[in-house]
């Protein structure tokens, strides 16, 4: 069954369109993930980043996999409804924890992020094999002046893309151009919202033209049992009806694996990268 803040009609837009916006669905857990966003701004963690060139103005800030170390990100992940929203557009009774991102861009930040599917960031296994959402959320109200994201409608039946590496090393589908010339949506959402994502979704964000902030975060989930599609990275159940299934419950546990994880990487110099799709 649906969660009760998400109906059929949420379901079906999202396997038609490849993206659904939910009204309200995280508006108990907003000011939580606050706290835990400017604890990870005080002690970002070691892969975080700034993504301006010389010259570009603003400035725009992400960091990723530190719920491990943040109570609050770890608090909202187990309390909020993220999971069971995510296992019911899966299909699934169980889902397991991707990781989670945060994204900040400040007033006058020039630099937009470039058309791109969720599903290219994958392993080649993890491509094939793995169920994805993201569960995208606004901290600040989204607008195309301020770096809404925009989106162009059914393009995730169509698979995965060819994607390169751009000349600022990120992941963007290959002569994105030819999407430019199809009907973009903007995703304008409100604070309490939530924005779903298929990982075939086709989609980008905007310069932030504005005076104000534009902060989000993303909480990204697979199927459990299919490949994270990060293999060297642990992870654990989230939901299930079944609570033999999990075996990790708070995020020490946690912590022990990905700093085990962490170890085992170092050696092989691993830097989460993956050869980018090509041939699909």
């Amino acid at each position: 069954m649906p969660h009760h803040l998400l109906n059929s009609s949420d379901i079906e837009a999202f396997q038609r369109n490849g993206v659904v916006l939910v009204k309200g669905l995280f508006a108990d857990y907003v000011d939580e993930l606050r706290v835990g966003i400017a604890r990870n701004m005080q002690d970002p963690g070691p892969y975080a980043a700034e993504n301006l060139k010389a010259g570009e103005n603003g400035r725009f800030f992400d960091d990723y996999c530190n719920w491990q170390r943040i109570p609050e990100f770890e608090a909202v992940v187990r309390k909020s409804p993220a999971a069971a929203v995510a296992a019911d557009l899966m299909s699934s009774n169980r889902v397991q924890m991707f990781h989670e991102h945060i994204l900040i861009k400040e007033p006058g930040t020039s630099k937009p992020t470039p058309w791109h599917q969720d599903a290219a960031v994958l392993s080649k296994k993890g491509q094939r094999l793995t169920d994805m959402v993201t569960v995208w959320i606004p901290f600040t109200r989204t607008t195309i002046k301020n770096g809404c994201m925009i989106t162009v409608s059914k393009f995730n039946k169509l698979g995965l893309l060819n994607h390169i590496s751009n000349s600022n090393g990120e992941v963007q589908i290959k002569n994105s151009e030819i999407i430019d010339k199809h009907k973009a949506v903007a995703l304008e959402a409100n604070v309490g919202d939530i924005i779903l994502l298929h990982k075939h979704s086709v989609h980008c964000s905007l310069p932030n033209k504005s005076n104000n902030f534009r902060i989000s975060a993303d909480l990204r989930y697979n199927k459990a049992g299919q490949p994270s599609g990060r293999e060297p990275l642990p992870s654990f159940y989230v939901r299930s009806k079944s609570k033999k299934n999990l075996k990790i419950i708070n995020y020490k546990q946690w912590l022990g694996l990905w700093e085990k994880a962490k170890n085992k990487c170092i050696p092989r110099k691993y830097a989460f990268k993956y050869t980018i799709p090509t041939n699909y």
